[in-house]
């Protein structure tokens, strides 16, 4: 299933304010917001992204390259950070 929610383009030098943890049993690397409700979670063996909000899936993506991470989280940043100051 592809659920590709749309993208917002970076800036130049963007840096998420968010907290990584990388996981080197299963191979993934899990990122939140302030709050925990914003998540990104990668799949380093599949490729693959997923973006959810209050655990509802809003996005995930296949072949997932650095480019398209800071645009995902930057997009994540933007769009919901009602839910990442509540």
């Amino acid at each position: 299933m592809s659920l590709q929610m749309p993208l917002k383009q970076a800036p130049q030098g963007y840096i998420p304010n968010c907290d990584t943890h990388h996981d080197e049993v299963g191979n993934v690397m899990r990122q939140w917001f302030n709050g925990g409700k914003v998540r990104f979670n990668y799949d380093k063996n599949t490729g693959v992204g997923e973006a959810t909000v209050e655990g509802r899936v809003v996005g995930r993506w296949n072949e997932v390259t650095v480019g398209m991470w800071g645009d995902i989280l930057y997009t994540l940043e933007t769009e919901f950070k009602d839910k990442i100051n509540d």
